[in-house]
């Protein structure tokens, strides 16, 4: 017999008890296909190269965020990195003002 998994907004169900490691296994299956999808879709509809390494960059900026998240969340009591957190944290803040700025300037144009 299969497993059945159900997931919804905040919660995941299955018919029969699955492995942790099992279930990430499946999961990561899953994104994993999901974007393999994502990145043929931007592939085949998009002609400039750069925008379409942009629009990768981004997909994996989303995920790595995801999945530290998702770290975060299952394991608040550990800290990802710490020697990295303010230098993350100082560069996120640059990076933000970029693109702030990058905003702001295609706004006037």
């Amino acid at each position: 017999m299969s497993a059945i998994i159900v997931v919804t907004e905040d919660n995941l169900f299955t018919n029969e008890p699955i492995a942790v490691t099992e279930m990430a296994d499946i999961m990561c299956a899953a994104l994993t296909g999901a974007v393999g999808q994502v990145k043929t879709k931007v592939s085949e509809q998009i002609e400039d190269p750069a925008e379409v390494e942009k629009i990768t960059k981004e997909l994996f900026d989303c995920l790595n965020l995801s999945f530290s998240k998702c770290l975060e969340n299952s394991f608040p009591e550990y800290e990802l990195h710490p020697e990295l957190t303010e230098e993350v944290l100082q560069k996120e803040d640059e990076l933000l003002a970029q693109k702030v700025a990058e905003v702001e300037s295609e706004k006037l144009q």
